[in-house]
């Protein structure tokens, strides 16, 4: 009976080593949370703001696509600026603030690539057209009839400089 008693009192003298250590972890962790949860964030850094005002070219006054343009420039703006308040509140979680700012690149980007189209487009001759690059595809809008052959290669370059599959480049002809 002695010999139990001995084990006895070495197994709690173990029980109650892991229990002041597991105790003491976990004290130490909460502390740890609480300090992080204290802690401001770091705002990440906002990328320059694009200028959506073209040069006079891009909006002459002959365009038949002039209110098109102008109202989906606006569009953009609203857009740019939505984004930047969401980044500028204080409090987002990380997810948010992510996302707000793929947003804020993916419309950036649009917007550099709707130019670089449009400006290829009037140099091969199609002074009425708009491109607007959407999140799921690419609208081409000329101002006249044209070939299929004509179509495909403006689609296809469309494809490769957006960098969107053919089936999502739509192409409207408006005579």
């Amino acid at each position: 009976m002695g010999r139990w008693l001995d084990a006895m009192k070495k197994d709690k003298m173990y029980l109650s080593i892991v229990l002041a250590l597991s105790c003491s972890l976990f004290i130490s962790g909460y502390q740890y949370i609480r300090r992080i949860n204290r802690m401001e964030p770091e705002p990440l850094p906002v990328a320059e703001r694009p200028k959506i005002q073209a040069d006079a070219a891009a909006y002459s006054p002959g365009d038949r696509l002039l209110e098109v343009k102008l109202g989906r420039d606006r569009e953009r703006s609203r857009e740019l600026e939505r984004m930047e308040a969401l980044m500028a509140q204080s409090g987002l979680s990380d997810q948010v603030r992510r996302e707000a700012e793929r947003e804020y690149w993916r419309l950036t980007q649009a917007i550099s690539k709707e130019k670089e189209l449009e400006n290829i487009l009037k140099a091969n001759g199609f002074d009425h057209c708009m491109v607007t690059v959407g999140s799921k595809h690419v609208t081409v809008v000329v101002g006249e009839k044209l070939t299929p052959e004509r179509a495909r290669s403006f689609g296809e370059y469309t494809a490769e400089v957006t960098g969107f599959g053919l089936e999502q480049v739509r192409i409207v002809e408006q005579p």
